[in-house]
Order: C-alpha cells, then structure tokens, then sequence
C-alpha cells in the first residue's frame, strides 16, 4: 500500500512532466523532505503543487502558480501557498547544515 509520501511524489511527478521540467535535484529535496511528508495528513495532490511551488522558487526554475494548478486540477492558490509556507518551515539545506 501506498503512502502518502508517495502517493505525493506520483503527483509530484506528473505535474513536472505536463510542466516540461526536468531537475535532477528536484528528486534530492523530495527524498531530504519525505519523512516530513509522510505524516502530514494532507491531500497528496495538493501537498505535491505545494511542492513543485516550493522548489520552483528555491531553485529559480520559473513556474507560476497558476501552471502548477492547471497541471494537477488544483482549484484555490490558499492550498499551494498553504503548503509552500510549510514546506519553507521545515526545510533544511543539507548543503548549508
């Protein structure tokens, strides 16, 4: 059975592939979070549009909110944001630890 940390990623996934983005280090800062996300009881696919939002701007990658809500049906920008100020908390660069 799936958990949400990877039914997350699948989102995750989806949404960079109708978003024409490929980053390898993308893969790095989910595998860094995913213990924090597999016990956030949360929408895996609104929690994944936070994410690609998150590492959107920490990378400079220039996707827009309203790519991320096109790309996985995503209905309000409170949820991506919601998640992206989460995400941003409880972040830590193992680069800058």
């Amino acid at each position: 059975m799936e958990c949400i940390a990877d039914r997350t990623w699948n989102y995750t996934q989806m949404a960079l592939k109708k978003l024409n983005v490929e980053d390898s280090r993308i893969e790095g800062i989910y595998r860094d979070m995913r213990v924090d996300l597999m016990f956030t009881d949360v929408n895996p696919k609104t929690m994944a549009g936070g994410f690609v939002y998150f590492v959107s701007d920490r990378l400079k990658l220039g996707i827009t909110q309203k790519q991320i809500m096109q790309a996985l049906s995503i209905s309000t920008r409170e949820t991506l944001a919601k998640h992206y100020r989460r995400l941003d908390k409880t972040y830590v660069n193992p680069n800058k630890a």
